[in-house]
């Protein structure tokens, strides 16, 4: 990342910052004009959790990427979910079980009734909830009440849904999404999968191991779906700057699986998104950060000035899309 900016003509640093304290005295003596934060928690002088994005905006620090609520949101699967489903965004039939203060377990009665097996059953929270080694198939009541039970071990949030990816039409899509509501570009791309894989557990590790393939949709309409449904689903979110949303289609349907918006580079499902758009690795990243500070100034906090090489090696459509 910080070797694209610089081909930009801008200077980036990374930095592994693990407390406040640490944070604070970095901008003490560097002053950026921007930064881009994967910390979404930051351990304070009082050994409680402090939001490390909103402490930053508090010190008038331009953040490129998710906002802090955003953020939350999206790393509360069954949060997304209850949202999307208010806002009519399709989703697999879903419900949570979680642990609450007092060690009683909430909603666990749905177990009893569920019916439409499989189902998938995974951490409702937290990176593990898209870590496929915590994610488990039920096939039965019995297996449902299993899973459950070894995940209640370690988490106190469990998300099941409905698993529709082992229809014999579904079909498994990656949708990139760089800039803020009419500036931005949204890039649609389907996973094509190796014989075996079922298309609701492509994950990036397939993607890299080369057990499934990335590719344009060609189908126009299809293509129109997506980009619509999209941006739907990451604006009632509340994406910004840059964003990946997963789509599975089934039965004639789409329905939105998971966001990701937290800055994995590289990411080689949004990587293969970008090229598709004509964005190199290096086009990607500068791109991100355009769109942040076309954000920034229209919200009035920050004017960050655009280098010559930036606009170079920019291709001008989405310069102009992303910047105006």
């Amino acid at each position: 990342m910080c070797n694209a900016l610089f081909l930009a003509g801008l200077i980036g640093e990374h930095l592994t910052i693990r407390s406040v304290r640490d944070l604070m005295g970095y901008l003490q003596y560097s002053e950026p004009d921007v930064v881009l934060n994967a910390l979404t928690y930051s351990e304070n002088d009082a050994e409680t959790f402090q939001d490390a994005t909103e402490l930053l905006l508090d010190r008038n620090y331009g953040c490129i990427g998710t906002s802090a609520g955003t953020l939350r949101l999206i790393g509360s699967k069954g949060d997304l979910r209850d949202l999307w489903w208010r806002s009519d965004i399709r989703i697999p039939p879903y419900f949570s079980i979680r642990r609450t203060g007092d060690g009683s377990i909430v909603e666990k009665d749905w177990t009893e009734s569920a019916r439409n097996f499989p189902y998938l059953v995974r951490p409702g929270t937290g990176a593990e909830s898209d870590d496929p080694r915590f994610h488990a198939i039920a096939e039965s009541a019995a297996e449902l009440r299993m899973r459950i039970a070894a995940l209640m071990l370690t988490f106190d949030n469990v998300l099941v849904e409905e698993f529709l990816g082992n229809e014999k039409d579904a079909r498994r899509f990656a949708v990139g999404w760089i800039g803020n509501k009419d500036r931005s570009i949204v890039i649609p791309s389907e996973l094509r999968l190796s014989h075996g894989l079922d298309a609701g557990m492509v994950t990036e590790r397939d993607i890299s191991r080369h057990r499934a393939t990335v590719e344009p949709v060609s189908d126009e309409r299809l293509r129109n779906d997506l980009v619509r449904f999209a941006r739907a689903a990451l604006e009632i979110a509340g994406a910004r700057d840059f964003a990946r949303l997963d789509i599975l289609k089934a039965g004639n349907r789409l329905y939105a699986l998971d966001i990701k918006v937290q800055p994995a580079v590289p990411d080689p499902l949004f990587d293969a998104c970008a090229l598709i758009a004509g964005l190199d690795a290096n086009q990607s990243v500068t791109a991100m950060f355009v769109a942040g500070f076309a954000r920034l100034f229209l919200e009035g906090v920050a004017l960050i000035a655009i280098p010559s090489r930036l606009r170079s090696m920019m291709p001008k459509p989405v310069f102009s899309i992303l910047y105006g």
